[in-house]
C-alpha cells in the first residue's frame, strides 16, 4: 500500500514537473514573442499577443478536454444505468399493474376455463382407468376361460391315460396269469413250495 502511494506520489510529482516545464516553456515563448513584438511595430506586437493567447488557450484546452472526457465517461455510466432502469420498469409494469388492479370478469373467465380443463382431464383420466380395468377384467375372463379349457383337456387326457394303463394292466395280468397257470400245470408241487418260501 505504501509502495503504491509512493508510486502515485511520484507520478503526481512528475506530472506537476511536466506541467511546470510546459508553463515555463510557454512563458519563455511568450517572452521571446513579446520582445520581438516590442522591437517591431504595432502589428507585430498584436500578432505576438495573439500567439501568447493561443498558447495559453491551447494549454487550458488540454485540461478542458481531459475534464470533458471524465464528465463524458460519468455521463455514459449514468445513461447506461438510466436505460437499465427504464427497461426494468417496462418489464415489471404489467406485473405491477396486475398486482395493483382488483379481480375482474376476465379473471373469472380464466378460472372457469381452468376448472373446465381440470374437469375434462379428470373425466378422461377416469375413462382411461375404467377402460384399463375393463381390459384387465376381460383379460382375466379370457384367462379364466382358457384355464377352464386347459383343466377340462387335462382331465380328459388323464382319464385316457388311466384307461390305457388299466387296459395294459389287464393284458399284463392276463399274461402273468397264463404263465402262472402253465407253471402250475407243469409242476404243481414245485409251484406251491416256491410260493410258500416267498
Amino acid at each position: 500500500m505504501i509502495a503504491q502511494n509512493d508510486s502515485t506520489l511520484t507520478n503526481q510529482t512528475e506530472q506537476l514537473s511536466d506541467s511546470q516545464d510546459k508553463a515555463r516553456i510557454a512563458n519563455e515563448k511568450a517572452d521571446s514573442i513579446a520582445s520581438i513584438a516590442y522591437r517591431n511595430n504595432f502589428v507585430t506586437q498584436l500578432e505576438a499577443l495573439g500567439d501568447l493567447k493561443r498558447a495559453q488557450i491551447k494549454e487550458t484546452d488540454d485540461e478542458f478536454i481531459k475534464q470533458e472526457k471524465r464528465e463524458e465517461a460519468r455521463n455514459f455510466a449514468l445513461i447506461s444505468w438510466a436505460i437499465t432502469l427504464l427497461f426494468l420498469c417496462i418489464e415489471l409494469a404489467p406485473m405491477l399493474a396486475k398486482l395493483i388492479t382488483s379481480r375482474g370478469s376476465y379473471d373469472d373467465m380464466i378460472d372457469a376455463r381452468e376448472s373446465e380443463i381440470k374437469y375434462e382431464c379428470l373425466r378422461r383420466q377416469k375413462q382411461v382407468e375404467q377402460e384399463f380395468e375393463w381390459s384387465i377384467k376381460s383379460n382375466d375372463a379370457e384367462k379364466e376361460t382358457h384355464y377352464q379349457e386347459s383343466v377340462v383337456m387335462n382331465q380328459k387326457l388323464m382319464s385316457k391315460i388311466a384307461e390305457t394303463q388299466l387296459e395294459l394292466l389287464d393284458v399284463a395280468i392276463g399274461e402273468w396269469r397264463k404263465e402262472e397257470l402253465e407253471k402250475i400245470k407243469a409242476n404243481p408241487s414245485q409251484y406251491v413250495k416256491s410260493n410258500t418260501n416267498n
